[in-house]
């Protein structure tokens, strides 16, 4: 990882539950951010890999295919590159 992705890591902390909105096969499923995706020669990518609460499936997802939920399940309002 370099250190531009760490920006995003603040904005999206390991460990932070997420409520899926697509693909169509895990749409509506909960996971957790496991990391940003990182692609040739540490560069981050614009995805982030997804743990899949109750399956055995890691997805790749852009920030738009899914929602931040916070500790009651509701969602933030912390959207991509604002602030809460």
């Amino acid at each position: 990882m370099t250190t531009r992705s760490l920006p995003e890591i603040k904005n999206f902390p390991v460990g932070n539950k997420v409520l899926i909105l697509h693909p169509a096969y895990v749409a509506g499923k909960i996971g957790t951010i496991c990391a940003p995706e990182v692609v040739v020669r540490g560069q981050p990518s614009q995805r982030w890999l997804i743990r899949v609460d109750w399956e055995d499936m890691v997805v790749s997802l852009e920030r738009r295919e899914f929602r931040i939920l916070n500790r009651n399940g509701k969602f933030l309002l912390l959207e991509s590159g604002g602030s809460k």
